[in-house]
């Protein structure tokens, strides 16, 4: 093949269970001037034979990057993109799969409108799910997100409000997209390495620079929502990287300038993703709660976004049951956590009534 016109770029670690799958649906594109580039991340497991294998098998279109120690996705899909080739790069993750015409319809999206970024619809599959299941159903796959609120942004060229929108709705994750190598490159947006989470970071300090962005409203990415991944592992260390995500993003944008241009995005991303998805999972997926973090996440919030409750995203995107959520968690997390799985516990467990287990855990404040 020469120079291929879209280079997609798949980080791998121990997935060997779910990596043929991925392979075959990523060899299974109908766009033919394309190439993959699976970056070994120092794996553990069989996954590094399986994916030498499909290189010899497939050398035109397979390139393995073998990396000697870990750098966790960020890591690994840097190496990705500096390895590219093509004009535009896309991102999949090892262990999901992808629609056949996927990258076609991209790509042709992408030349139609000269956009920077065509975003994709995602949905989730189980984990047993396969490929020739789900391209039966695609047509009738739900997506996850909801873009009607983004679409007036199709094909147009983007404002500071466009940017702000497309930083605050929710999109998808960054598999979700085929995006201009020069955007990446030219502004220098790589990933954070060494850290989880790291496409919170990516993809929203990436939409500063749009100028343009399309949609193709239809599912072709799937999801496999397995019971060992990053979102559903309980008391993973790895959570505490969200806040320093976080924390480096504001760092950055701040040096880039972005920071008072984009004033309202920014503190609706530390309001909701920062602060309250960070604490939603401390509060349900740790069997104790770290609550001397929660408070100084709490703290944080409130020094660099004083009036951070009239947030006219926060406003306009939460619902008011959600809003009386985060009171009671400002007001104490420890209560909160108390109500929602202590007390039913007990009560469940030692049949004591309500208003005596209400006061057992009047302790907490």
């Amino acid at each position: 093949m020469d120079i291929p016109k879209v280079s997609v770029v798949i980080p791998v670690y121990n997935v060997a269970a779910f990596l043929p799958a991925c392979i075959e649906s990523c060899l299974s594109q109908t766009f033919q001037e394309i190439e993959f580039i699976f970056v070994n991340d120092a794996s553990t497991d069989n996954s590094a034979q399986i994916l030498h294998t499909y290189e010899e098998r497939y050398p035109e279109k397979i390139r393995v990057i073998d990396l000697p120690q870990n750098r966790k996705q960020g890591g690994a899909r840097n190496a990705g993109i500096r390895a590219s080739r093509a004009e535009y790069i896309g991102f999949v993750d090892s262990d999901d799969m992808v629609s056949p015409d996927m990258y076609r319809q991209l790509y042709e999206k992408a030349i139609a409108t000269d956009a920077d970024v065509v975003y994709i619809q995602y949905t989730r599959v189980a984990e047993d799910a396969s490929l020739e299941q789900l391209n039966k159903k695609r047509p009738v796959l739900a997506p996850i997100f909801d873009w009607r609120e983004l679409r007036r942004w199709d094909n147009t060229p983007l404002t500071d409000q466009g940017r702000m929108d497309l930083m605050t709705y929710p999109i998808g994750g960054v598999y979700c997209g085929l995006y201009k190598k020069s955007l990446i490159a030219g502004n220098g947006i790589f990933f954070p390495e060494g850290l989880r989470y790291e496409d919170n970071y990516w993809g929203t300090l990436l939409k500063c620079y749009l100028t343009k962005v399309a949609f193709l409203p239809e599912v072709h990415y799937y999801y496999r929502n397995r019971n060992t991944s990053t979102i559903n592992t309980r008391n993973a260390a790895y959570t505490f990287d969200r806040i320093k995500l976080e924390q480096l993003l504001l760092h950055d944008v701040k040096e880039h300038g972005f920071f008072d241009r984009y004033h309202d995005a920014w503190e609706y991303i530390y309001i909701f993703r920062y602060a309250f998805n960070t604490i939603d999972i401390f509060l349900h997926m740790f069997d104790r709660p770290p609550f001397k973090t929660i408070h100084e996440i709490l703290q944080d919030l409130n020094h660099t976004f004083p009036n951070w409750m009239n947030n006219r995203y926060y406003q306009e995107l939460t619902s008011d049951e959600t809003k009386k959520i985060h009171q009671e968690i400002c007001a104490s997390p420890e209560r909160y956590w108390a109500k929602l799985y202590m007390i039913p516990r007990v009560k469940h467990y030692f049949g004591f009534p309500k208003r005596c287990v209400k006061k057992l855990f009047s302790v907490f404040r």
